[in-house]
């Protein structure tokens, strides 16, 4: 009788041990999840984009310059850099994203263009 009662408080406890871990798993996934719906996880990487008007004056490639020494001096970079037209001119801007080995480009547009597609 001993033994049996021993084995059933052992299996309320395992069963109590895994309830507490399934719970604390949903709470981590529930946590991960509203990260992702929130955009956070693409908060670690950020890439520099100079307009490319602004890479052709002594400024521009003085900021290019300084990234390059960044990356040249071995240390781990916290963004990269690359050129594109800007809508302003001469001017810089930070594109934050997930990480990667290589310069972010611009974000999808969600706007469709009129003409060239299939039909």
């Amino acid at each position: 009788e001993r033994r049996r009662k021993a084995d059933g408080a052992k299996a309320a406890k395992e069963v109590t041990r895994m309830v507490r871990e399934r719970d604390k798993t949903t709470k981590q996934q529930a946590r991960s999840d509203e990260q992702l719906l929130a955009g956070k996880h693409k908060m670690k990487q950020i890439t520099a984009v100079i307009d490319t008007r602004l890479a052709q004056t002594g400024f521009g490639r003085q900021v290019s310059d300084l990234f390059d020494q960044h990356l040249e001096a071995g240390k781990k970079s916290p963004f990269m850099f690359k050129y594109e037209e800007l809508p302003l001119e001469y001017s810089i801007t930070w594109r934050y994203h997930a990480p990667s080995d290589v310069p972010i480009g611009p974000p999808p547009t969600s706007v469709s263009s009129g003409g060239g597609g299939g039909g």
